[in-house]
């Protein structure tokens, strides 16, 4: 519509813009903690199988793996920092601090470079690692209490 009224075309909040500011963020956040904290044997070969794969936006061996799939525990986790950050974000947007994406880069582009080149904004990608950051921060209890279950079945 503000396409043909000549009007500023408005920017899109969904697809592009939820998977790198949320799942990709996520995930990053998840290995990070996992590589820093975990005590279990079964996250740390889920952090050694994963490390390159996480990095280039592969995330099924911590989808899989966790289980983030089937593990209520994980799921509210995730739940919690994929709202916030979109509502970080939604804010960032609003008050013209980050740039729309421009154009979108495949999927296996490393997530703070997509980021950077699809916005061609550096407080995007500020925006990126506060945002994983605060993920780390805020799934510190669920990874936790995944990490202390595992310990205990291995």
């Amino acid at each position: 519509d503000a396409f043909f009224k000549g009007l500023p075309l408005p920017f899109i909040f969904a697809g592009l813009l939820h998977t790198l500011f949320g799942n990709y963020i996520i995930f990053n956040a998840i290995h990070i903690w996992i590589k820093l904290k975990a005590k279990s044997k079964h996250l740390k070969d889920l952090q050694h199988v994963g490390h390159l794969s996480t990095f280039f936006n592969i995330n099924e061996t911590l989808l899989f793996g966790l289980p983030l799939v089937k593990s209520k525990t994980m799921l509210k986790g995730f739940l919690l920092t994929n709202a916030l950050n979109m509502m970080l974000l939604f804010f960032a947007l609003n008050q013209q601090w980050v740039s729309p994406l421009f154009v979108g880069l495949p999927f296996m582009v490393p997530a703070p470079l997509n980021v950077a080149f699809s916005s061609f904004s550096w407080n995007a990608l500020l925006l990126w690692f506060g945002l994983m950051m605060v993920d780390i921060l805020l799934l510190h209890p669920f990874l936790k209490k995944i990490d202390e279950e595992t310990g205990l079945k291995a």
